[in-house]
């Protein structure tokens, strides 16, 4: 086997160990838990079932039993959930732990050859997977952990740039146009991260004037994108008049302290990580010596731009806050990356040039080991804190096996309205596709919440008058409630207990009898 050889097959092997590290990573959540985390996730899972179930998407809120406009801007996520359930033929709920990691994998893998064509540098394209691995994750930021919008468009966003870029370089059409079709993919999952990107492309254009002149005709298509985004979104944005229809594009682009259910600021290199963040600043300077790698110091300083916006004036423009400083951290990758690699070169060059001085035998070899351990010793920075969020940013469950196993029984049942705890409600009806009053707010609106808390919370009077009041046929609750209104209308209690409110000759066509778990 030739020496190229050797090194392709040993690059092959390092490649594939840090896809399959990424993917463990970025999995590890689930070793003990194999329900989705997130209450977003659950509530994609709620758009997709409910498009496999009436095949087609709606704008409103499949949780509720309202119909009150409730726009869906990422469609795109909500198909490919449905089309990948129905193709495969999997459990939308049960599968979609494998989901994160998967396109997480996928990511890592559009990264590396992002960054080795761009560079031609393999240990920079291969420290890309490591630091992107890195990225922290909590329910307030998102992150890899997690499979939303904002994943699923990640390996889409660094293809598009690499398509765009290289097809710049070469004066290649069909690949400027792939990077308007996968703008156009990125726009139906997460349309926010397609306008960030659309202010990256032109600053990168203008100050390489040498590629708009090289490519004059094909840009046109960059220009005709945003009109045809207007007039897609047409119908959705108007609102029978221009002033009234400005004002409510603005809410869609300007977002103001509030917008999360949980809102904290971070300080950037803490949430990165100070090791990565030195790197990306060291990695400015080989960034500039290319034309095409100023792309990710553009896109840093634009996201950082509007990040301190919001720090300074409480409010964000194109992104929420908490995406857009997720966002900057997808940029940031490519510069630690590259600050890496160039601070290797220099300390292994170093070392041989100290060696060859002093004719030292083992010069080759101290080099290499010098460059390892500064390699793992930023590794293991990187991945400091990476399962420590701050507490109020930590995981949690939505639902245990015990809840699991009562709402597969209440999907006999399903249609039906239910008053279900909130902790489990984003649950509800991706499994048992039953209605409710109020749902845990995610990516959609939570309804009635203030009179569930009101039910669980209240006495036997209370309850009573919540259920006649809002017509409620079924109850869910984690404890059993001793109420005289509720006495004989016990259909499950395993663990989980499930009270019936419907008139006896509606459940005498449903068997229950054949589940162990009913009563």
């Amino acid at each position: 086997m030739t020496h190229e050889k050797k090194e392709r097959v040993m690059g092959i092997f390092f490649v594939s160990l840090a896809l399959l590290a990424t993917f463990l990573i970025v999995y590890s959540p689930h070793f003990s838990y194999k329900y989705p985390i997130h209450v977003d996730e659950w509530q994609h899972i709620a758009k997709a079932v409910h498009l496999i179930r009436y095949n087609k998407t709606f704008d409103f809120n499949p949780y509720l039993n309202t119909l009150s406009y409730t726009p869906n801007l990422e469609k795109g996520m909500t198909v490919f959930l449905a089309e990948f359930s129905v193709l495969a033929g999997l459990d939308p709920v049960q599968n979609y732990r494998f989901l994160p990691a998967l396109f997480a994998a996928i990511s890592a893998f559009m990264l590396f050859s992002l960054v080795y064509s761009m560079t031609k540098e393999f240990y920079a394209a291969l420290f890309s997977i490591i630091f992107f691995a890195a990225l922290k994750s909590n329910i307030n930021i998102m992150g890899l952990w997690f499979f939303t919008p904002l994943t699923f468009s990640i390996p889409f966003i660094y293809l598009s740039i690499l398509m765009f870029i290289k097809g710049l370089e070469e004066k290649n059409n069909p690949k400027i146009m792939m990077s308007v079709f996968l703008l156009g993919i990125v726009s139906l999952i997460q349309p926010l991260f397609t306008v960030s990107i659309f202010l990256i492309y032109p600053i990168f254009l203008i100050i390489n004037a040498g590629l708009i002149k090289k490519n004059a005709r094909i840009l046109s298509v960059f220009i005709i994108i945003p009109i045809l985004f207007l007039i897609y979104f047409f119908n959705f944005f108007w609102r029978g008049g221009l002033s009234e229809t400005m004002r409510y594009i603005s809410s869609f682009i300007v977002f103001q302290t509030g917008w999360g259910h949980i809102e904290l600021r971070y300080f950037l290199p803490s949430l990165y990580g100070i090791a990565a963040t030195l790197l990306a600043i060291l990695g400015i300077y080989p960034a500039m010596k290319r034309r095409s790698t100023k792309i990710f110091i553009i896109w840093a300083i634009v996201s950082l731009i509007l990040i301190y916006l919001f720090r300074i004036y409480s409010f964000s423009l194109i992104a929420p806050y908490q995406r857009m400083i997720y966002f900057c951290m997808l940029g940031m990758v490519p510069l630690s990356a590259m600050g890496l690699g160039w601070a290797v070169g220099i300390i292994r060059g170093n070392f041989h040039r100290l060696f060859r001085r002093t004719k030292h035998h083992d010069g080759h070899l101290i080099s290499n080991a010098a460059a390892l351990i500064i390699v793992v010793i930023v590794i293991a920075a990187s991945f400091n804190d990476y399962y420590a969020p701050p507490e109020e940013d930590r995981i949690y469950n939505v639902i245990e096996d015990k809840d699991y196993g009562a709402l597969i029984f209440l999907e006999r049942l399903e249609g039906s309205y239910l008053m279900a705890p909130l902790r489990i409600s984003s649950a509800v009806y991706p499994i048992s596709k039953n209605l409710l009053i109020g749902v845990t707010k995610g990516n959609l609106p939570p309804g009635n919440i203030s009179e569930v808390e009101d039910f669980y919370k209240g006495d036997c009077e209370e309850k009573r008058d919540i259920i006649e009041r809002q017509g409620i046929e079924l109850v869910l609750s984690e404890e059993e409630i001793g109420c005289d209104y509720f006495d004989g209308r016990e259909i499950y209690n395993q663990e989980d207990y499930i009270y019936s409110f419907f008139a006896p000759e509606i459940l005498e066509g449903i068997d229950l009898s054949d589940l162990p778990t009913a009563r």
